[in-house]
């Protein structure tokens, strides 16, 4: 991107901003605005958002010192503007963005996009409904960016409420979202160039990870792209429960974080995702765990030492102990996470009590 270009895009986010304060402003005035109308709370939150798009755009060209006093006079701006609220004024704000911010109407937004899509492939699409589409998935794709900006400590939101204010259900709301935006990355990378397009303008960096981690998905077909995200989610499932069967017991907290730890494995090591989703598909007895079609253990079993353990049968061990050696020197997640995800791979290859070595750890 030339100079030029740079130049104009800063000076669109900085106009996008006064354009959300001068729209308050009018509503402010507005004397037949009714109690129902929550058209200026929406405002707000864009104007919470354009502003954070600039300051973001500012920090990424490192221009702090050259902008700084144009981009404090727009934040000096909005303050005075906030400041000029009612008191209780994030009552009826929290009203709209707890509405606006919810996990559920995001789902069913993604969801009623996707049915509204009736053709085969981009190519199809109609010039006239292009921008429409277009449109439509930069609105889907920016409410994991609004909501990641609304939450940062310097934001203008949390800076103006965080001393009054409970602030919590944003922070789930960004947790809830991060889910489901991941589980739809397929969808993304459909819209791959579009949404590129729009992080160019917006001058986002790198280190905003989603914008980048979209699924490698070179389809042509909308219909083939939603059939390969429902097999995957079902291989998912698939896994998910075989894997529960083989932690009885003792890994209880290992189940809750099952489908964490394949999610983990799916975007970093998908050969072993590969190979477990072959096992549990074969007419084998892979995975095989005590059932109700086989002898319950005598309970002179029990006194076997938990080391001794038979691996699953078919599992490739040196796959697994691929995976566990790139958890262990992976910086991508916290400690909890890394254990857990080690832990289920030592049970996976009949490693009993090195899982359990492992979780009594993480006890202590």
């Amino acid at each position: 991107m030339d100079t030029k270009q740079i130049n104009q895009n800063l000076k669109q986010l900085e106009t996008q901003a006064y354009n959300c304060l001068q729209s308050i402003s009018k509503y402010s005035y507005d004397q037949e605005i009714t109690e129902d109308d929550y058209s200026k709370e929406y405002l707000y939150f864009e104007l919470f958002y354009a502003i954070s798009n600039y300051e973001r755009a500012i920090n990424t060209l490192k221009l702090n010192k050259t902008l700084k006093q144009r981009f404090d006079a727009i934040y000096q701006l909005a303050l005075e503007t906030l400041q000029l609220e009612e008191k209780n004024y994030f009552s009826r704000l929290n009203n709209f963005g707890e509405q606006y911010f919810s996990d559920v109407r995001y789902t069913n937004q993604i969801n009623l996009f996707k049915e509204g899509i009736n053709y085969n492939s981009l190519e199809e699409i109609p010039d006239d409904e292009k921008t429409l589409i277009e449109n439509g998935a930069h609105a889907l794709f920016k409410i994991r960016d609004e909501i990641y900006l609304l939450n940062q400590n310097n934001s203008l939101f949390v800076n103006y409420f965080s001393s009054t204010e409970k602030l919590d259900h944003y922070k789930a709301f960004e947790e809830k979202i991060s889910v489901i935006h991941k589980e739809n990355r397929w969808f993304w990378s459909v819209f791959n160039e579009i949404i590129e397009n729009y992080r160019l303008d917006l001058l986002v960096p790198a280190t905003n990870t989603w914008w980048y981690d979209l699924a490698e998905l070179s389809v042509e077909s909308f219909e083939l792209a939603i059939a390969a995200n429902i097999s995957l989610q079902q291989e998912k499932t698939t896994v998910a429960e075989t894997l529960r069967k083989l932690m009885a017991g003792e890994f209880e907290k290992l189940k809750e974080s099952t489908n964490n730890t394949i999610d983990w494995i799916i975007d970093h090591h998908k050969e072993s995702f590969s190979h477990l989703s072959n096992l549990t598909q074969s007419p084998s007895l892979a995975f095989q765990t005590w059932s109700e079609g086989m002898d319950e253990p005598a309970k002179s079993d029990h006194a076997i030492k938990k080391d001794i353990f038979v691996s699953v049968p078919g599992v490739n061990n040196e796959i697994i102990e691929d995976l566990i050696n790139l958890v262990q020197f992976t910086d991508d997640i916290n400690e909890e996470e890394k254990k857990h995800i080690i832990a289920t791979a030592y049970l996976i290859i009949g490693k009993r009590k090195e899982a359990l070595d492992l979780l009594d750890d993480e006890k202590k």
